[in-house]
């Protein structure tokens, strides 16, 4: 499993706790988010199966007919949440008249360019499809934001990645991550991941957790039940061993070890733990006083071995958890309303009806042969291999003397209809209708007509991208703080635009940090995220809309390009400005000799049309 994102590495130790204690109350806490959250998991059981087209009706003659309607429906959902393209703008907090703002302004410009480009060039884009998936299979979806410091030769880079529900164990009581106590999150690792994961846990403390942890598989998701680790397998020669050393010639390395594949359950841990600080009043008269605030404070264990024991401040520089969730609609439950909790029951109906009209034609195909018991044919003769013989007595005066076919009732055809009905109810619940699926309306409907259907009924998308926009823009502070504080050396930053065009910035120690009357600071700022909830959902109504706009002369045509999505829209409106000022000066010339450049047309005094031509 490599649900976690970055590095993490000690930096100061915490007050000290003996270690049997903390690690007991960490286990504590998880075994009554494990009690809470259990009575889910055979509802998460059904929807995964649901979904992934794995459960359907055992009729005898058509065992396995099944038609899924979940899939298509929550692909096309979530295809449309995520058509439009996903964006961060930033704007710098700080007085604008101040002397510093200038430089602000730029800094900000340009952390916004290096969180797009990472955006698309890391792929957190499928991140967020599966957390999107997570939340309607699930009921809520999560994002986990570290640092790796692994990536770009060693100079480290923010990392998004999509979290599994079944990963993480969260305060019971809580509604949100806002008022969470703590967050664990379970992964099973091997003695090399662990290794790479946490570099400050020493070797022997590592193979002690290996020893006495354990395996348990409460954690894993329904995906990835065929990747629970065996036993016997061989592992990279870093497990244990430190990292390969590529040295002078003769030295050659071994690729691989001969050590048993060994993997344990490990539990990152994030509490809110109350700490005390005191604060200076501006009146020097008065003496300090004390408050309460919360530190979030994580802890790594393994096997009764603590593996990693910091505060969230001294690792990431912000007070608070790796984690965003998402939902589609805020109900005040922790874990959502799953969509296909709604429309689950739908297919299974419609799997009912489907087994039960298959049944009935493998039975007309192949109908059930009744044979007369002393009817003076020979048993042994009758040839019916698909389907079965059944004897009865022929009954008093010779009645049903002969063999004959046992024929099906006939099954009504109002099921076609409740079929349709089901798949309607389907759509219906899940905010979607037939023509937002790609399929053609009855009738002569014009293009505004489908148009202004399809954005009718995309009421609850919009409603749902409103809370991606929130989820991300989270999750996107998040990394802002991480490239502000951890882009401490010199590096280039690769920019890349929205059609692949290439471009660089160059980037000084510490860049994001602002000049300021008491020195050097980090940049604050203020983010908004845009995934489209306050534009038309539709592609067809976006370029509608900005037709309509551009006939009114309020946007200019880069606006209108950029809504009918043309390649390398720059150079095409360059190429246009081009024409049209070759034109103007071939006008310009025309005019100049004759008469002058007067206009010539109806109303100017001048003539015109094919009488002053032939003149």
């Amino acid at each position: 499993m490599t649900e976690h994102a970055g590095t993490l590495i000690q930096v100061e130790r915490p007050a000290e706790t003996h270690q049997w204690e903390l690690v007991q109350r960490l286990t504590n806490i998880y075994n009554m988010a494990k009690q809470a959250k259990g009575n889910m998991l055979n509802e998460w059981k059904r929807n995964f199966r649901l979904t992934m087209n794995r459960t359907s009706s055992a009729l005898p003659a058509a065992a396995g007919i099944r038609a899924n309607e979940v899939f298509p429906v929550i692909d096309s959902r979530i295809g449309w949440m995520t058509d439009q393209e996903i964006s961060c703008s930033i704007t710098p907090a700080a007085d604008p008249f101040s002397m510093w703002f200038a430089t602000q302004d730029i800094l900000a410009q340009q952390l916004e360019c290096v969180i797009n480009s990472v955006y698309v060039t890391d792929q957190w884009y499928a991140e967020v499809v599966k957390m999107l998936w997570n939340s309607a299979m699930y009921g809520s979806g999560y994002l986990k934001v570290g640092w790796d410091q692994g990536l770009e030769n060693g100079y480290g880079q923010v990392v998004v990645k999509s979290t599994s529900p079944w990963c993480l164990y969260i305060d019971p009581f809580c509604e949100s991550l806002d008022d969470a106590e703590f967050i664990i999150e379970v992964h099973t690792m091997s003695e090399g991941q662990i290794e790479r994961r946490y570099p400050t846990a020493s070797i022997r403390k590592i193979r002690r957790a290996l020893t006495s942890g354990d395996t348990s598989k409460e954690h894993v998701a329904p995906t990835q039940e065929q990747n629970v680790p065996k036993q016997g397998y061989l592992i990279p020669i870093d497990a244990g061993q430190g990292p390969t050393t590529w040295g002078p010639p003769g030295g050659a390395p071994q690729p691989y070890s001969e050590q048993p594949y060994r993997a344990v359950n490990v539990y990152e841990c994030w509490i809110k733990e109350n700490c005390m600080e005191w604060i200076t009043p501006p009146d020097p008269a008065h003496d300090p006083y004390p408050v309460i605030v919360s530190e979030w404070r994580v802890i790594v264990h393994s096997g009764g071995e603590i593996l990693l024991d910091e505060y969230a401040q001294n690792l990431f520089h912000t007070n608070r958890h790796p984690y965003v969730r998402y939902v589609d609609v805020e109900t005040g439950e922790l874990w959502g309303s799953a969509l296909v909790r709604d429309i689950g029951p739908c297919q299974v109906a419609m799997n009912r009806l489907l087994s039960l009209l298959q049944n009935n034609i493998e039975y007309t195909g192949n109908p059930i042969f009744v044979g007369v018991k002393h009817s003076g044919m020979d048993r042994s003769t009758f040839i019916n291999r698909p389907g079965r013989i059944y004897d009865v007595d022929g009954g008093p005066q010779a009645q049903n003397a002969k063999p004959q076919w046992l024929n099906p009732p006939q099954m009504p055809n109002v099921i076609i209809q409740f079929l349709e009905w089901w798949r309607d109810e389907i759509e219906r619940l899940a905010g979607m209708q037939g023509g937002q699926r790609g399929e053609i309306p009855s009738g002569r409907a014009t293009d505004k007509q489908v148009s202004a259907t399809q954005e009718a009924g995309f009421i609850r998308i919009r409603s749902a991208q409103r809370n991606l926009e929130l989820a991300l823009r989270k999750a996107f502070e998040l990394v802002a703080n991480l490239i502000i504080i951890n882009y401490d050396v010199p590096r280039v930053a690769a920019i890349v635009g929205p059609e692949g065009e290439i471009n660089s910035v160059r980037l000084a120690a510490n860049h994001f940090y602002c000049p300021g009357p008491d020195g050097p600071a980090p940049l604050r700022f203020a983010m908004l995220v845009n995934a489209g909830s306050s534009k038309p959902t539709s592609r067809a109504a976006r370029i509608q809309e900005a037709v309509q706009l551009l006939q009114l002369k309020v946007v200019d045509r880069q606006y209108v390009a950029q809504a009918f999505r043309v390649s390398h829209w720059q150079a095409v409106l360059q190429r246009v400005q081009e024409q049209e000022k070759q034109e103007a000066m071939l006008q310009a010339i025309a005019g100049g000799g004759d008469g002058g450049g007067q206009p010539k047309g109806p109303g100017t005094g001048h003539a015109h049309g094919p009488k002053a031509m032939a003149a």
